[in-house]
């Protein structure tokens, strides 16, 4: 028996079908496999780089029993028996397994699987994406008169923005932006190409720097791409790149002739705390791009420098506890590629900081490591 219940908060939303599957292999068992949409690696050779692979979601919905081992494989090769594991990867594409057994004698086991890829820095898949807040115009009147900096960036794997709860792809953003799409688009054999942009109340497309509205023929090669889209509402999306190749029906540029380069990507913040303690504390995530190498990274909290053990790195975020201060100090992320946009952080007279410690970890609870 199911029992499933909506609440329509916009319009007349309704469930149109629901289709139940039988559950394949062990009945109780279900392997979780948490791992990175991509991965770059920030140097200039085949790597390796360090992949974190995650597993500890794993779970058995049998009672009075417990997941006690797992193994990680690629291809017949293991990678680990823990949970929870830190793996070397070159290059490329890679498909890995987890096995999960549990306490039963015999033990049950279950098995699935993931993909991933490794980016050499030079040739990350997908297009770097730019938001551009239209404050005091129109996005129409933006789109050929961009600012300096962008209020938000990610990377699109797929050239299309979508309505995502609300908001213009995962920017913070529901209403009047312009949104940039930026990278090169891989041509394999000599076609004639015809670009067509959907979505937004303007657009316009560029091919190294030109703008190109109608049919072009394109030799083997690499070619830089520029997309732009004039996005008043979210009633405006997707927005979307398509091609045709010869005359073909237009269909969406295939994600994987697309990449962009960050060689040079400066960092860029695009959220963090804006708030906090005089007496400083508060555990502070800051998330963005463009922040590596990690040994290389310094965050400037006013007239404080942050760097090595103070802080933890990942290329989208960094995370540090927030020192003491008063008044509003100025926050910015500096990497040998240049310094970041500015965020703002006040110091709450009366407020406290708050910060979570936790004495065992879920990993040390199920007997692998986090």
């Amino acid at each position: 028996m199911l029992n499933i219940v909506g609440t329509a908060s916009v319009d007349n939303a309704k469930f149109s079908a629901i289709e139940v599957l039988p559950k394949t292999g062990d009945l109780y068992l279900h392997p979780v496999l948490i791992l990175p949409k991509y991965v770059v690696h920030y140097a200039f050779d085949n790597g390796p780089t360090t992949v974190s692979l995650i597993g500890d979601n794993s779970h058995t919905h049998q009672p009075g029993h417990h997941v006690i081992a797992w193994t990680w494989k690629e291809g017949g090769a293991v990678l680990g028996t823990q949970a929870d594991i830190d793996v070397g990867f070159p290059l490329g594409q890679h498909t890995v397994s987890l096995t999960i057994g549990d306490d039963n004698s015999p033990p049950h086991s279950a098995t699935d699987f993931g993909t991933f890829m490794v980016y050499p820095i030079n040739a990350v898949g997908g297009l770097l994406t730019s938001y551009y807040q239209a404050n005091g115009s129109t996005p129409s009147q933006l789109i050929d008169s961009l600012p300096a900096l962008p209020d938000y960036e990610e990377v699109l794997l797929t050239p299309e923005i979508d309505n995502l709860a609300g908001m213009i792809g995962d920017s913070p953003f529901s209403s009047n932006v312009v949104a940039v799409m930026d990278g090169s688009l891989r041509v394999a054999t000599a076609a004639t190409y015809q670009f067509s942009l959907i979505g937004g109340s303007a657009t316009r497309f560029f091919l190294n720097g030109n703008p190109v509205s109608g049919a072009v023929s394109l030799q083997p090669g690499s070619y830089t791409i520029q997309a732009r889209f004039a996005i008043d509402s979210t009633s405006l999306l997707p927005a979307q790149v398509l091609v045709s190749i010869n005359g073909a029906a237009a269909a969406p540029l295939d994600p994987s002739t697309l990449y962009h380069d960050e060689t040079n990507l400066k960092p860029f913040i695009n959220s963090m705390p804006t708030s906090g303690s005089p007496q400083g504390g508060e555990a502070i995530t800051i998330s963005g791009v463009g922040f590596f190498p990690s040994g290389s990274v310094t965050v400037q909290w006013g007239s404080v420098s942050l760097t090595g053990s103070a802080i933890t790195v990942d290329p989208d975020s960094i995370t540090l506890f927030a020192p003491s201060g008063s008044g509003t100090v100025s926050v910015t992320v500096q990497t040998p590629n240049g310094v970041s946009n500015s965020f703002s952080y006040t110091y709450v007279a009366g407020t406290v900081p708050i910060s979570f410690t936790s004495p065992a970890q879920r990993g040390d609870l199920m007997g692998g490591s986090m």
